[in-house]
């Protein structure tokens, strides 16, 4: 085939090796150059020729590609559900490994990556380079957890600073108030404000030795 037969209103109706003959209403026009049958929703007819609409066509494939993007996040993010299972299993006994937090700032890499594949998607101009495009995460899409499970946070306070809170819980309803939480809570972010204002209020109170709060609150 080397024509291509075009309805009155531009649209691909089939091919012809024979100009010549008869095709009803419908016109025969030369296929362009490097034409192939994937480009056929492409083809519009301009200036009395056949081209293919090389920015619809780079415009298709950039919602393809985009898309696909969409469904490669969720396929890599629902692999480490296993991971996810793992690290509740670990972090309930209390056993060293991968943790919670850990597995939760690798799916939210996942989720920075494929944002930024996106944005990089939607700025390429050539054809071959939004299909051929390919993503994978980065350390600028990685986050540093510094979040611990009740327990281990607990453990970095030693048996006798333990005993010392403990007692003067029992004479301050605020300090009671404070360990009841950090008692129940299930992990504990050391960058939150909230924790290390309270680990710093136990030094200032003469609760915790000089330093202590840092050595807590530190890596």
């Amino acid at each position: 085939m080397s024509y291509a037969l075009m309805t009155e209103s531009g649209t691909l109706a089939g091919y012809t090796d024979f100009p010549d003959e008869i095709h009803g209403n419908l016109t025969p026009y030369p296929l362009p150059e490097g034409y192939d049958e994937a480009d056929a929703p492409f083809l519009v007819v301009e200036n009395g020729a056949l081209k293919i609409d090389t920015e619809i066509k780079r415009m298709r494939a950039r919602d393809t590609r985009i898309a696909r993007i969409k469904v490669e996040a969720s396929e890599r993010i629902a692999a480490l559900d296993w991971r996810l299972e793992r690290a509740r299993e670990r972090d309930t006994l209390d056993l060293p490994g991968e943790t919670l937090p850990e597995v939760l700032a690798a799916r939210e890499a996942v989720r920075r990556a494929s944002s930024r594949a996106e944005d990089e998607v939607w700025v390429l101009q050539d054809f071959s380079s939004i299909t051929d495009y390919r993503w994978e995460v980065t350390d600028a899409d990685l986050i540093t957890v510094r979040q611990l499970s009740r327990v281990k946070f607990l453990r970095r306070f030693t048996p006798e600073e333990q005993a010392t809170l403990l007692t003067a819980a029992q004479q301050n309803p605020a300090l009671n108030a404070y360990l009841f939480a950090l008692q129940n809570a299930d992990s504990i972010n050391l960058d939150d404000p909230t924790t290390a204002a309270g680990v710093w209020m136990l030094e200032a109170c003469g609760l915790l030795p000089p330093g202590r709060a840092a050595e807590i609150l530190g890596d």
